[in-house]
């Protein structure tokens, strides 16, 4: 087999099989000091090629690709030590994920009004991390990260295929009595979610833990992960999150008062990991 020699002045990297399936603008962030804006005009124009063939801006790597474009982009990124932070509390680790307990009040990606979001910092340490969910800005609690390409297609997976095994606490509004399987449909409006039946198959099983003054702590697993799924379904029984001014709550609160407390997923090498998020009272007010 003919070594590939890319002309004078390109550079060439080829793809290894942990990238698989990655777009290619994400990948070669983790190789060159070529901006995305930039990766998108050179393949416009043709100077960034995959196995010597022009590609689209949108094009997934496969492993073994080749790729060439100009040299003076493909100095080696420069990866962050693992001795710096974060800034999170990690709960797990393993080679190719890890679980961070996310504030209340940040949020889990850039955005407006945020430059740097949870996955923007990781990436500080990890250069190749990608969110495997999401929770919502004003939820803290449990997230799970993947470090590579890979290990990211088998959690959205798992996710999609309703084998992770998601539990939430929260503090509702008035007394919930015992345990609820809560089967409402869920659509989206310009603003919020709603129950609704043209809407999307959603299914949540509270349960209550204990009282809390005129409050009542649940915990909430999530059988199906719709957007806002368990402050839809908790205000749609009448018993709306504490702070959660969106869907009805009346009381006044620093915060949300709904944490990602447990995690149960297997990795792709088959390793099983359960994870129990504390709510950190340094960071966040104790529900």
């Amino acid at each position: 087999m003919t070594t590939y020699i890319p002309p004078p002045g390109y550079s060439a990297i080829t793809v290894p099989e942990d990238h698989d399936g990655r777009r290619i603008h994400k990948f070669l962030a983790s190789y060159t000091t070529c901006p995305a804006t930039m990766l998108f005009k050179l393949a416009r124009k043709g100077a960034l090629r995959v196995n010597q063939k022009r590609i689209k801006q949108d094009y997934r790597v496969r492993a073994g690709d080749v790729i060439t474009l100009p040299g003076e982009f493909c100095q080696e990124a420069k990866r962050a030590s693992k001795s710096k932070s974060h800034e999170f509390e990690v709960l797990w680790e393993g080679p190719t994920a890890l679980v961070v307990n996310k504030p209340a009040g940040v949020p889990v990606h850039a955005g407006t009004g945020t430059r740097r979001g949870v996955i923007e910092r990781i990436r500080d340490v990890y250069p190749d991390a990608e969110l495997a969910h999401r929770i919502d800005k004003e939820t803290s609690g449990a997230l799970l990260i993947a470090l590579n390409h890979a290990e990211l297609r088998h959690l959205q997976r798992a996710f999609r295929e309703q084998n992770v095994i998601r539990i939430y606490r929260a503090v509702v509004e008035g007394r919930w009595a015992g345990t609820r399987d809560v089967k409402a449909p869920i659509a989206r409006t310009p603003k919020t979610m709603v129950v609704r039946a043209d809407g999307d198959d959603a299914h949540t099983r509270f349960r209550r833990v204990e009282n809390r003054g005129p409050n009542t702590l649940v915990e909430a697993e999530l059988i199906t992960g719709r957007r806002h799924q368990i402050r839809v379904h908790a205000a749609h029984e009448g018993h709306p999150i504490v702070g959660d001014r969106a869907y009805g709550s009346r009381t006044r609160a620093q915060r949300m008062f709904l944490h990602a407390y447990q995690l149960e997923f297997t990795l792709r090498n088959g390793e099983h990991v359960a994870v129990t998020a504390p709510v950190r009272e340094h960071k966040n007010r104790r529900p």
